[in-house]
């Protein structure tokens, strides 16, 4: 069985804006396994962007439930 590479159980985000709550992700789940490819894709303010910002370390779930694998990414640079 391949190994878990990003997996994410009921993660919500949720913004305030003054009075009002706005649910970017309410209760997500998926698992990303080594060697598989995956795409998002959605409508307009379905989350996509929120979830690449929590992947990224760039934004904080309001529940939070995530885990990925850390990766060492290799700098390959052309010579010319």
């Amino acid at each position: 069985m391949p190994a878990k590479l990003i997996e994410f159980n009921n993660v919500s985000k949720q913004y305030i804006m003054g009075e009002v709550k706005i649910d970017a992700l309410k209760n997500v789940s998926f698992t990303i396994n080594e060697g598989e490819l995956a795409i998002i894709l959605g409508a307009s303010g379905a989350g996509k962007t929120t979830v690449l910002n929590l992947l990224g370390g760039m934004d904080r779930a309001t529940v939070e439930a995530y885990s990925w694998k850390i990766m060492t990414l290799l700098n390959i640079t052309n010579q010319n």
